[in-house]
């Protein structure tokens, strides 16, 4: 495979850590090489990315989680190195693809400094992950992997999205002496029964991924992939309405593929995080997405991601510390007190566009700066670890159209099932 593969240099990149962002459980198809660097597959095409900071003793001094390194760790510039055979034969369109995937055009410092203006949990927490950037993946393989995430760990996760893409995506080549696959197409799952799945070994998960694909597939995808043009609300609504879709996983399907970077994930890590330091009940998501929207505004996905990581690692790396976490350390909630608003009005986070760095830096008074969930903890449970209710409680599929203002096609009706073989991997 290394033959046909093109170099891509995208220089001057700040607000960037390879192991913060592919290790944070957003993603499932990338793995860390042992140069660091992360291999993967991504748009039906093998890739490589790596970092490498123009000052590498500054990166190697700026310490995981110590204190006082924000300004250091934000200053960190370098290049992105990535090899690749996606789109080798158009230079400008390649770049202008990987910049979007990996949200190099945002400004992360900016939204750094926004977050952590009166909130000195999350200014701890982004020491701790200030590398993240949350990835614009296709939104059909995200739809699937993260209704495969459900009470599942990232090893497990990783596997069975392996051994769906080798019993069903087309081979692309061969990598350290194994084949690879893309992953499958919605027509290429749409006509699986669920007993086709077994040997993915997916559990009850085959179920929802075969009635979904027929879903998806009834209107070709179109609402699914006009998602990021929709309304949040809209789109939402949508993903809801197929089958083994919950709130947890519809969030994560709207920002790591969607662009909504204002939805708030909310799993069980992020209960544990929003329990013990900002103060409240563990069971009142209500209360912590209300927190989101006025705390965090138009970046509570990016605020979720620097607050999972940060728990998460507390946990692995430093038990003692995350036991001691304490309530008293928190800012005080909003929604705890007299239900007044959450910050100063010279610290509410602007609801701009993700798009508008530009204005982000002026509402936050400084010109912005140049820019170009993850492995199993000691319980077992990941990023991808989801609220009960994303799993219906009585286990039967919701398969009954809802009704919402937009135009969900009739899942009654379905195609009829076509019995196939169980491998297909060239077509």
């Amino acid at each position: 495979m290394a033959s046909n593969l093109v170099k891509l240099t995208i220089e001057h990149v700040k607000d960037f850590n390879a192991d913060d962002i592919f290790d944070c459980g957003q993603c499932f198809r990338w793995n860390r090489e042992d140069d660091g660097s992360y291999s993967g597959i991504v748009g039906g095409a093998f890739a490589n990315v790596a970092f490498y900071p123009y000052d590498p003793g500054l990166a190697e001094n700026s310490g995981d989680a110590g204190e006082g390194t924000t300004r250091h760790l934000n200053e960190i510039e370098g290049r992105i190195v990535i090899w690749s055979n996606l789109l080798e034969d158009t230079p400008t369109v390649r770049e202008k693809f990987w910049r979007n995937y990996l949200d190099l055009d945002r400004d992360y410092s900016a939204i750094k400094r926004l977050l952590t203006t009166e909130d000195t949990v999350m200014a701890r927490a982004v020491r701790m992950g200030a590398g993240i950037r949350v990835l614009n993946q296709n939104k059909w393989e995200t739809l699937i992997s993260f209704i495969i995430s459900q009470n599942n760990n990232i090893p497990r996760i990783k596997g069975c999205i392996e051994r769906l893409c080798a019993e069903y995506g087309k081979k692309i080549g061969m990598r350290h002496g194994e084949a690879v696959y893309a992953f499958p197409s919605v027509d290429r799952l749409s006509v699986l029964r669920e007993s086709d799945l077994d040997v993915c070994r997916m559990g009850y998960r085959a179920r929802y991924i075969a009635e979904t694909a027929r879903q998806v597939a009834f209107d070709g995808g179109a609402i699914l992939d006009a998602g990021e043009r929709m309304e949040t609300k809209k789109i939402e609504e949508y993903l809801h309405s197929l089958s083994g879709v919950g709130p947890k996983v519809a969030a994560c399907i709207l920002l790591f593929s969607m662009k909504k970077a204002e939805v708030f994930p909310i799993d069980i890590w992020v209960r544990r995080v929003m329990n013990r330091l900002y103060g409240m009940g563990e069971e009142n998501i209500s209360a912590m997405k209300d927190y989101a929207a006025r705390n965090f505004g138009a970046y509570g996905g990016i605020a979720q991601q620097y607050l999972f990581n940060y728990i998460r690692k507390l946990a692995k790396n430093d038990p003692a510390a995350y036991e001691r976490l304490r309530l008293e350390e928190a800012p005080k909630s909003p929604l705890e007190g007299d239900g007044g608003d959450s910050k100063s009005e010279s610290s509410r986070l602007p609801a701009v566009s993700a798009e508008s760095p530009e204005i982000l830096a002026k509402d936050a008074g400084f010109e912005p700066s140049e820019s170009g969930s993850s492995t199993e903890s000691a319980d077992g449970e990941s990023s991808a670890d989801l609220v009960d209710a994303d799993r219906p409680s009585s286990g039967v599929l919701a398969t009954e159209p809802v009704q919402v203002s937009i135009s969900i096609p009739p899942w009654s009706t379905k195609p009829p099932i076509a019995s196939v073989p169980s491998k297909n991997q060239d077509t």
